[in-house]
């Protein structure tokens, strides 16, 4: 916001012409009071008595657009100075005062090409002016700033980086897993081995004949021992 607000004060006094001096202007013989409002810079008061006036001319557009402009309605400025075109309205100060319109709604290349065509009519100095300003605008617009690009080339360091990491940390995992199916697969075999020999020797076994021990049923009688 600040550094628009720079721009925007750095931008050469607008050249608009005071309705109530130059010439070709609405004719103020009968409306004291829409110079006085205008002098006062009530704008909209000036809006008021313009609009209540019923008048459509290119002089009358011009001057409706001066005040919409003065009070930073651009896009009702940028209808009216496109409509006053015509008698009694200088052709450099209208062209000067629309570039001046499309530069305060950020339309930096029209009002660069009104302000070409403004000067080939009249050189003007404040025409000028504005019109190198656009130019650095429109190139600053153009060229990253120096932050940004230290921003993105650590953006594309960080990124590179990460998937470095991740392709490390896939190939890891590949292997992992490929030491872990040698660990199944031994596993598995020892498991097999140890059903098989527990297969045969259970079958041995079965094969082999145990002898029957036969305790007798009838046990001896103890010798009684004597007391000492």
């Amino acid at each position: 916001m600040f550094s628009k607000m720079r721009a925007l004060l750095s931008l050469v006094t607008i050249f608009l012409l005071p309705i109530s001096v130059d010439a070709g202007l609405f004719d103020f013989k009968n409306s004291a009071e829409l110079y006085s409002s205008y002098s006062a810079k009530d704008y909209n008061k000036s809006k008021e008595i313009l609009l209540s006036s019923g008048q459509e001319s290119p002089v009358y557009n011009y001057d409706l657009a001066n005040v919409y402009y003065k009070l930073g309605r651009y896009q009702e400025a940028l209808k009216y100075y496109k409509r006053a075109f015509g008698k009694d309205v200088d052709e450099q100060s209208r062209l000067h005062n629309l570039g001046n319109t499309y530069f305060m709604l950020n339309e930096y290349k029209k009002a660069l090409s009104v302000f070409e065509i403004a000067l080939k009519i009249r050189d003007d100095k404040d025409t000028r002016y504005n019109l190198e300003l656009t130019k650095k605008l429109l190139q600053k617009k153009k060229e990253p700033k120096k932050s940004d690009k230290k921003k993105k080339q650590k953006e594309k360091s960080v990124q590179k980086s990460k998937q470095k990491s991740d392709k490390e940390s896939k190939k890891k995992v590949k292997k992992l897993s490929k030491k872990e199916l040698q660990r199944l697969n031994k596993l598995e075999k020892r498991l097999q081995q140890k059903k098989r020999l527990k297969k045969m020797l259970e079958k041995s076994f079965k094969d082999r004949k145990v002898p029957v021990i036969m305790y007798p049923l009838i046990k001896k009688p103890e010798e009684k021992r004597r007391p000492w």
